[in-house]
């Protein structure tokens, strides 16, 4: 049994409405030796770089807080009378 040409469109026509509603497509990705990424050297080096940038940042940033460096404390003249005036 044939289906004529115009219910085929029909039908086909149907099918793409349905698939532009899908919202569990999921996409279609290139594969480059059955592997999702293409690692390097090079990016290993500078992935490995970046890490310990942000530990040592980080290290650092966590000593000098626990050592209170960098701490100052300013006392404004013009508030100080401000509040002697008060009293």
């Amino acid at each position: 049994m044939r289906h004529s040409s115009s219910s085929k469109k029909q039908r086909g026509c149907d099918s793409n409405v349905m698939k532009r509603v899908d919202i569990y497509g999921i996409p279609i990705t290139l594969n480059f030796e059955d592997k999702m990424r293409y690692k390097t050297n090079f990016g290993a080096m500078m992935s490995i770089f970046t890490c310990l940038t942000v530990l040592v940042f980080g290290g650092f940033s966590i000593l000098d807080l626990f050592r209170h460096a960098n701490t100052k404390i300013r006392m404004y003249p013009e508030n100080v009378n401000l509040m002697k005036a008060d009293h």
